[in-house]
C-alpha cells in the first residue's frame, strides 16, 4: 500500500484555489462573498497568507467542501499532459471546473488502488512525431486485432476500454461546450490511462469521444505537456482518424458502401455501428469509396434537415455508462473494508460529488444509520 502524505496543520493554497475554481468561482466572486479584498484571497493561493478561522469557515460554506478538504496533501505530482481538445466556444470557466474534476476523479483512483486489483492496462502504443492517416488505420487495425474484436461493430465501447485496463469517468460540468479528454494517471507502481467523458451528449458521440481518446493513448502516450500545447491541432487530427478507423474498419465499411445512396441508408448503417452520420459520411468519402458529387450532395441534404445539431436516433441509441469505479467503491463498502462515512473522510471531496464522478446511485454513500435486523430461525 502506498505510503498516505501527512496532513496539513493550515489549509493548503492550492487547495483553496482548486476548491474556488472547482465551483466556478473567480477570486473577485469569492472575495465579494466574504467581504475581503481579492489580494486577500489572491494571498491565500499563493500561500503568503493564510485565513483567519472566522473566514475559513465562510471558504468552506461558500465552496460547500468539508474542512478536511483543505488540510489534505495532493497525492500525486503530474507531469503528463491532460488531452484537452481546443473548443472555441467554451469558457475559462468550464475548463477549470472540468480539470478540477478530472484531478478528483485521478485522486479517486489513487484512493482505490490501495484496495483493488484494476485490470491489467493491455494496449499497443506508437512512437513517431507525426502519423499519415495510412499510418493511423494500421494502429487501430493492429488494436482492434489485440484486444479479439473482429471486423464487426463494437456493441460498448466504455465495456471495452474497462475491461482492457482503462478507468473511464462521466464528469458533469454544465456545460455541453467541453469536450472528452483523458489523462495518463503515474505516479508508484502506477501507469493508468483515465478517460473523462460528458453527460450532456448523444451516445454516438460519447462512443467516438471515447475512441478519440484512446487514439491519444495509443499515438500519442510519450508526449509531455509542452509537445502537446504546440502540436495540438495535428494530434487532434490524427485521434480523429484513428477514432473513425478503430470504430469502422476500413475493410468493412468499403464492402458496405455500396448500400449508400440516400439518408436513409446512412441511418441504417449508423444504427449498426453506433456512430453519427456524419462521421459516416466524411469517412467513406476520406476512403475513397465515395465521390465529390455523392458527397456533396448528401452532406448538403444533411445540414438542411438541421443534422448539424441532431440526428435521427441520437435519443434511441443508449448511452453507455462507466462501471469500474462504481464497483470498486462498492467492493470497498460491502466488504467492510471501510465505512461509508470513513470512505468520505477518506477521499475528503462532498459525499454527492464522489457519488456523481464514480457512478455510484444517489445517496449511496449516505449512512443511514437503520440497524440490520434478522429472524430468529
Amino acid at each position: 500500500m502506498a505510503k498516505t502524505p501527512s496532513w496539513s496543520s493550515s489549509p493548503l493554497p492550492e487547495r483553496l484555489r482548486e476548491g474556488r475554481r472547482i465551483r466556478g468561482i473567480t477570486q473577485n466572486e469569492l472575495a465579494d462573498q466574504l467581504d475581503i479584498s481579492k489580494q486577500a484571497v489572491s494571498q491565500y493561493e499563493i500561500g503568503s497568507n493564510s485565513p483567519k478561522p472566522e473566514i475559513f469557515e465562510k471558504i468552506c460554506k461558500i465552496l460547500d467542501l468539508p474542512y478536511g478538504y483543505f488540510f489534505k496533501p495532493m497525492p500525486y505530482t503530474s507531469t503528463t499532459p491532460i488531452f484537452f481538445r481546443k473548443c472555441k466556444t467554451a469558457t475559462k470557466r468550464d475548463f477549470e471546473i472540468f480539470e478540477g474534476k478530472v484531478g478528483w476523479v485521478r485522486e479517486i483512483y489513487h484512493y482505490l488502488q490501495q484496495f483493488i486489483e484494476f485490470p491489467e492496462v493491455k494496449i499497443l502504443t506508437k512512437v513517431s512525431e507525426k502519423y499519415s492517416f495510412e499510418d493511423v488505420q494500421l494502429a487501430a487495425a493492429e488494436l482492434r486485432k489485440y484486444w479479439g474484436l473482429g471486423l464487426g461493430p463494437i456493441s460498448n465501447m466504455t465495456l471495452l476500454l474497462e475491461n482492457n485496463g482503462f478507468v473511464v469517468a462521466k464528469v458533469n460540468v454544465g456545460a455541453k461546450k467541453v469536450d472528452a479528454c483523458s489523462v495518463l494517471a503515474t505516479g508508484v507502481n502506477i501507469k493508468r490511462p483515465i478517460i473523462f467523458l460528458t453527460p450532456d451528449t448523444s451516445a454516438v458521440r460519447s462512443r467516438r469521444d471515447a475512441a478519440h481518446e484512446l487514439a491519444h493513448h495509443v499515438l500519442h502516450s510519450w508526449v509531455d505537456k509542452e509537445y502537446f500545447e504546440a502540436n495540438r491541432e495535428r494530434m487532434d487530427e490524427e485521434a480523429e482518424w484513428f477514432a473513425s478507423s478503430f470504430l469502422m474498419p476500413a475493410e468493412s465499411i468499403r464492402r458496405e458502401a455500396f448500400s449508400v445512396s440516400s439518408l436513409e441508408s446512412i441511418i441504417l448503417l449508423k444504427k449498426r455501428w453506433k456512430v453519427s452520420a456524419q462521421s459516416l459520411l466524411h469517412y467513406m468519402y476520406q476512403l475513397g469509396v465515395m465521390n465529390d458529387n455523392q458527397f456533396s450532395y448528401l452532406r448538403n441534404k444533411m445540414y438542411t434537415r438541421g443534422w448539424r445539431r441532431a440526428e435521427p436516433l441520437d435519443d434511441e441509441i443508449e448511452q453507455e455508462e462507466p462501471l469500474m469505479l462504481k464497483q470498486a467503491c462498492e467492493l470497498i463498502i460491502e466488504n467492510n473494508i471501510k465505512s461509508r462515512n470513513q470512505f468520505i473522510d477518506d477521499i475528503s471531496f462532498p459525499r454527492q460529488d464522489i457519488e456523481a464522478l464514480c457512478n455510484l446511485e444517489r445517496n449511496y454513500l449516505l449512512e443511514t444509520g437503520v440497524p440490520k435486523l434478522k429472524i430468529v430461525k
